[in-house]
């Protein structure tokens, strides 16, 4: 599962193309690709599918597989995408080196989606982030991490009512807290 356009792109790995990484507005990766791909630009968009369950039903969304990026073929500014108000940065690999392990990074996330693999987006929680619960009956409740012990479960202190909660959930659970949202 991925979205590229043109809707496959061969390396060269003798002259990798040149791929700039726009950061885009939180949850704006699958309409800024809209956007490059009316406009033809080169860009690549790993997406994974994800299940979610919410009042008792279940429904499979696509994610981005790097929250938060697009991966567009050329040397371009943030000046470049300034119409469509979704591009926060543009981060450009500095060497000919980074350039080629950036290419050879794409290529190989994309050989693993085209094989059918199933990646998994890891965050990594530190203690004292801020983050919001994202389902379930306390969807919407925001809380602080306390401890990431094991891969499943996330001990997170919610304060209410003047006192605390400490809950184990897990990372599925849950989303950061960009820091003007904290």
């Amino acid at each position: 599962m991925n979205r590229s356009y043109p809707d496959s792109f061969l390396p060269d790995p003798i002259n990798p193309p040149f791929w700039s990484c726009l950061r885009t507005r939180p949850r704006w990766e699958k309409k800024m690709a809209r956007w490059l791909e009316e406009r033809d630009f080169g860009y690549f968009l790993p997406l994974v599918n994800q299940k979610k369950t919410s009042h008792r039903k279940t429904r499979i969304t696509e994610i981005a597989l790097f929250p938060g990026y697009v991966f567009v073929q050329g040397d371009y500014g943030k000046g470049d995408f300034q119409e469509t108000g979704a591009v926060v940065y543009v981060l450009k690999p500095k060497t000919p080196g980074q350039q080629k392990d950036l290419a050879e990074n794409l290529e190989s996330v994309r050989c693993i989606l085209a094989a059918g693999r199933d990646p998994r987006p890891l965050e990594e929680y530190r203690p004292g982030q801020k983050i919001i619960i994202n389902q379930g009956t306390l969807a919407g409740v925001r809380g602080e991490i306390l401890e990431h012990s094991a891969p499943d479960t996330i001990t997170v202190w919610i304060e209410l009512l003047g006192r605390g909660l400490s809950l184990p959930l897990t990372p599925e659970d849950l989303s950061l807290l960009e820091d003007e949202e904290a």
